[in-house]
């Protein structure tokens, strides 16, 4: 960096503590706006977002899926632990249940699928050459007649015996497909549990759920654990980074960073009209860990300059600011144009997740460097023993032990050859790589 540049960022270094209180309401005036948005963001899954929508397949789904059924059909098994599903009991269970994913909201009824459902039908032939059509199952049966006859139009149809009936008859299965329209999986999960599921499970009854609805669902009834892990991981870094500084102001200035940008960037991804996809919820830990990285760099950079500059704090705060301003806006402008680099997928959840990500990361660009030096003039500079202690801590000598051995002929020798040796392996590896899930289960939930 020239002299120029360096005067100049110096300059604007002093300029923002003596505008402190401007930007200091700046900042805060935006901050409490994207909350305000904040706080309305939804935690939505829209299956038609996760498609190439341009894709030859998808136009042939879209064509499709209201006549034969989509991608988003719901799948549950009834099974018995003793005897067979053929008793007045466990019929009536299957007709109540068939009745009940009926009334599902935005299911699709004409493409409901069991033995209880009215597009299952037995013909009966009648004098005269007539034929009378009707469901096998009209209603629940009342006697152990109609439970046998029912069995017995199981045994005789090949769309039954074996596809929605078990052979050992311990199991049946009912099948719904759902108008993509009106697709709301946690609503839809719920329902299902709720009125499907729930009543008809017993000590001799059990009844299995699957299908793509009900892995999201299963992904929305998780998704509060992720507050914990936020907590949890919050928590830790906290006594990582109190055990690096020793300092509580080490601990948790990286955190403001972190909430700030946090807001901004949910706050914005509401203010367009987007929403949250549970299954990208992991993306604010990553965006969260960059921006902690930054503020940890300025801060230890503080103490440098802090101990550089005979313990005074406006200059060591200027030079902080100065000297990693260039680094720090380069770092965020390539994660944030990286992360744009997904716009070029075809596939609508990827690139919102490109837009709201990016813009996400530039937020830290306030918090960061906007805002640090101010942060830094209002917090009550660092004590000289904890400084001290700091250089001479076991993190330091650990880092600076790996360092010392990295540039040295045989860690740089040592490098190379482990780097060329995990390439070749990663090279023979991805030959297999499988482009999907591998096994019939989703590894999601994993």
């Amino acid at each position: 960096m020239s002299d120029t540049a360096r005067g100049y960022l110096y300059g604007l270094g002093q300029q923002l503590i003596a505008r402190r209180k401007f930007v200091l309401l700046f900042v805060i005036v935006a901050t409490l706006i994207f909350a305000s948005f904040a706080v309305q963001l939804d935690l939505v899954t829209r299956f038609d977002e996760q498609l190439p929508e341009n894709h030859p397949f998808i136009q042939v789904h879209k064509e499709y899926a209201p006549t034969f059924g989509g991608a988003n059909t719901i799948m549950l098994m009834l099974q018995v632990k003793e005897g067979t599903i053929f008793n007045k009991d466990t019929l009536t269970k299957i007709f109540n249940m068939t009745q009940a994913l009926e009334r599902v909201y935005g299911v699709n009824n004409e493409l409901v699928n069991s033995i209880a459902h009215r597009t299952n039908r037995r013909v009966i032939m009648k004098s005269g050459g007539m034929q009378e059509v009707l469901p096998v199952m009209e209603r629940a049966p009342q006697t152990e007649e109609e439970v046998e006859q029912i069995r017995r139009i199981v045994h005789s149809a090949r769309n039954l015996y074996g596809v929605l009936v078990s052979l050992d008859e311990k199991a049946a299965v009912l099948n719904a497909a759902f108008i993509e329209q009106r697709l709301d999986y946690r609503r839809l999960f719920e329902d299902v549990q709720r009125s499907v599921v729930d009543p008809f499970e017993d000590d001799n009854t059990r009844v299995y759920m699957a299908g793509q609805p009900a892995l999201y669902g299963w992904v929305y009834f998780y998704a509060k654990q992720v507050y914990v892990i936020f907590l949890a991981t919050t928590v830790l870094m906290w006594l990582l980074l109190y055990w690096y500084f020793h300092d509580i102001r080490g601990a948790l200035r990286p955190t403001l960073t972190g909430v700030i940008s946090a807001i901004w960037g949910l706050g914005f991804i509401k203010m367009i009209g987007f929403s949250l996809d549970p299954l990208t919820l992991v993306i604010p830990f990553f965006i969260t860990a960059r921006a902690v990285s930054h503020s940890v760099q300025m801060h230890e950079r503080y103490y440098e300059e802090y101990r550089k500059a005979n313990w005074q704090k406006e200059p060591a705060i200027v030079a902080s600011f100065a000297e990693l301003f260039v680094p720090t806006l380069s770092g965020i402008l390539t994660d944030a144009l990286g992360l744009l680099v997904i716009l070029f997928v075809p596939i609508v959840l990827l690139q919102k997740l490109a837009i709201s990500a990016a813009v996400w990361i530039l937020a830290i660009t306030v918090s960061e460097l906007l805002l640090n030096p101010i942060v830094y003039y209002y917090l009550r500079a660092p004590d000289i023993e904890v400084v001290e202690q700091r250089e001479n801590g076991i993190f330091k000598r650990i880092v600076t032990t790996i360092a010392n051995f990295l540039v040295s002929s045989v860690g740089k020798g040592l490098t190379l050859a482990s780097w060329g040796i995990v390439l070749a392996v990663s090279v023979y590896f991805w030959q297999n790589l499988v482009i999907g899930d591998p096994t019939a289960a989703t590894p999601l939930l994993y």
